[in-house]
């Protein structure tokens, strides 16, 4: 197969089918599913067909790979941000771009954290003292060996 195969799956068997490049993709937009009937090769359009296999290179595995790791991070956050507690958490979602931040209160750490959306950095600053190890929003931020999130002049 090539680069630029159009791959399409049945909304039936949810198998994968491979069409030709010259297949009019408007057919494809036009309805809103798709089954192994409109397949043009008439190996590959019953829904009892085999699924065509795909040869994926060692890009695709890397790029499979990577977007696991965020999807896991992603999915690591969401379970952490409901075991907040209530008497942190804002009213409502700050915005993305309005970023607030937290100063480790570990001498020999002290960096800065990013501060989950949910979260009031105010309520978190008030409590006096704050350690990377509080950080229950972001797992992977939640200790003093990992790395600065913020530049070094903030203050």
């Amino acid at each position: 197969r090539k680069k630029d195969d159009i791959w399409v799956q049945c909304d039936k068997c949810q198998k994968w089918r491979c069409l030709p490049n010259n297949y009019d993709l408007k057919k494809l937009t036009a309805k809103k599913k798709w089954d192994c009937t409109m397949n043009p090769d008439s190996t590959r359009n019953t829904c009892e067909a085999p699924e065509e296999e795909y040869k994926t290179t060692k890009r695709d595995e890397a790029t499979r790979a990577y977007v696991d790791r965020w999807m896991r991070r992603i999915e690591l956050t969401d379970e952490c941000e409901q075991k907040l507690p209530k008497e942190i958490l804002r009213s409502k979602i700050r915005p993305a771009n309005e970023t607030e931040w937290i100063r480790c209160s570990n001498p020999l750490c002290g960096k800065w954290r990013a501060v989950s959306p949910l979260v009031d950095a105010k309520t978190l600053k008030r409590r006096g003292v704050w350690y990377c190890v509080l950080n229950n929003w972001d797992p992977h931020q939640a200790s003093c060996l990992a790395a600065q999130q913020f530049p070094e002049h903030h203050d």
